[in-house]
């Protein structure tokens, strides 16, 4: 696990607001299904699908701070699971309140 200061915190904030204001996520959700499409395997959207999880991280880390941004997040995200439940049969919904910390040894491991 590692360490970021509070005005570290706060610029970070401030850029997934941006980002989130500026339609980055609706961006996102346009190019999944491209995305799938050009990956034979899937891999992408079904083979473990890592980038979920750290959404979900992220969402949970911007619940207190960022409401409007978290629910806005949530809402691509849960659209996003489902897209991947329906393609893998992965129950991501059993995973609520994950964090970086039980992905230790993942390519998510902030460990080193």
């Amino acid at each position: 696990m590692f360490l970021v200061c509070p005005q570290t915190i706060g610029k970070i904030d401030d850029e997934i607001v941006s980002f989130t204001q500026n339609g980055g996520w609706q961006k996102i959700n346009n190019l999944l299904p491209l995305l799938a499409r050009s990956d034979e395997q899937g891999y992408f959207l079904t083979h473990d699908s890592e980038w979920v999880y750290a959404v979900q991280s992220l969402v949970g880390n911007l619940k207190d701070r960022k409401p409007e941004t978290a629910a806005v997040i949530s809402t691509f995200l849960e659209k996003w699971k489902k897209d991947i439940d329906d393609l893998e049969g992965t129950d991501y919904d059993d995973l609520e309140g994950t964090d970086y910390d039980d992905f230790e040894g993942t390519d998510y491991d902030s460990s080193g």
